[in-house]
């Protein structure tokens, strides 16, 4: 059976003829979409089964609080005492053993017709490379031949506009374009922050029934605000330990590290800017007309450039671009990564010796 795509296997769920495989097989690089896609499916299965007939397991294995492959087997194998088939549901899982994921496919290759086996797999977050490596596995060729494989990634653009939309509308509340946008935006497209986001507005709004850009300002953004400012101000100063305190601050508060390294990287640019306008004897009202930008926002970088050097502006954006792909391809810490990155751009300037 051909690999589903996640808007297919949605209207599948929501389908009135629904008809349920044996095997299924929920994996990809965005988890709440696996688990959201897992508990509908779930609770579809469960129409025909019955909680009784249902077994959950989390992690293969030979732990204490693992189960192994075989084990889970031998479930499926048995006949329920309450009559209907069972349901098995293991994960969701990281990285699948050779032994385990032998004896899953050998099972999925001539699996019980009165059963059904759900696995779900997260390959991590936003981790390109280990989901398409999950893609030619022999679990994925297997369960498409003999059950149905559906795959999750991270949506995006109008398709991650939607699901919020959808996710306020199935809590009875409207939504402004404009403010799915700022939400969006704020929260980098995070669904497991957008969820949470949603909840804390949906108790906010409570009978208004409406959810608009300055509902949005007032609960999302204005108190997370004073530590953005604490912290670029801090790191235009060269002020350490102040921009370490704040950076600890916004991740506690689950700022998105993507866009603290995009209001750095812009930060880096218009200090550049004013100190090149500075060194060349302008003054500060011809700094903003090329910036573009509001005065009072344009005065921090303007007054502040006298701090840094040149050379400074260039391994910063170095720094920026390192510190990027460090998060995106080799998954380490936000913490480290931004910490190293705010303490590069902290170090003291050498002084300018005098021709």
């Amino acid at each position: 059976m051909p690999q589903k795509q996640a808007k297919d296997f949605a209207k599948i769920l929501a389908g009135d003829k629904f008809a349920k495989d044996k095997v299924y097989l929920l994996y990809g690089s965005e988890p709440k979409r696996v688990s959201d896609a897992a508990l509908k499916l779930k609770e579809k299965l469960l129409e025909s089964s019955g909680e009784d007939s249902y077994f959950r397991y989390h992690k293969l294995g030979n732990g204490t609080e693992e189960v192994t492959a075989n084990e889970v087997v031998s479930q499926l194998n048995t006949v329920s005492m309450f009559g209907g088939g069972k349901l098995a549901w293991i994960g969701p899982l990281g990285k699948i053993d050779k032994k385990s994921e032998g004896t899953l496919v050998a099972y999925v290759k001539n699996p019980n017709p009165e059963s059904t086996l759900l696995i779900t797999v997260d390959t991590g977050k936003g981790d390109n490379r280990t989901l398409k490596s999950f893609d030619k596995s022999a679990l994925v060729t297997a369960v498409k031949e003999n059950g149905m494989v559906v795959r999750f990634t991270p949506p995006s653009g109008a398709e991650l506009n939607k699901w919020v939309e959808t996710r306020f509308r199935s809590k009875g509340l409207v939504v402004e374009k404009y403010a799915i946008e700022m939400l969006v935006e704020f929260t980098d497209g995070d669904l497991t922050k957008l969820d949470g986001e949603i909840e804390k507005l949906a108790a906010y709004v409570g009978d208004e029934k409406e959810v608009t850009v300055a509902t949005v300002e007032s609960t999302v953004v204005s108190h997370r605000m004073d530590s953005v400012w604490d912290l670029i101000n801090a790191v235009r100063a060269k002020e350490r330990e102040k921009a370490f305190s704040a950076l600890s601050n916004l991740l506690n508060n689950n700022q998105p590290p993507q866009m603290i390294l995009k209001l750095l990287a812009t930060e880096i640019m218009l200090l550049a800017s004013a100190k090149e306008c500075r060194d060349s004897g302008g003054r500060f009202d011809t700094f903003v007309s090329f910036s573009g930008g509001p005065q009072f926002a344009l005065r921090g970088p303007w007054e502040n450039a006298k701090r840094w050097d040149m050379p400074s502006f260039a391994e910063g954006q170095r720094r920026v671009l390192k510190a990027a792909m460090n998060m995106m391809q080799a998954g380490a810490p936000p913490q480290v990564v931004l910490s190293d990155l705010i303490a590069t751009l902290c170090k003291k300037s050498s002084p300018v010796k005098a021709g």
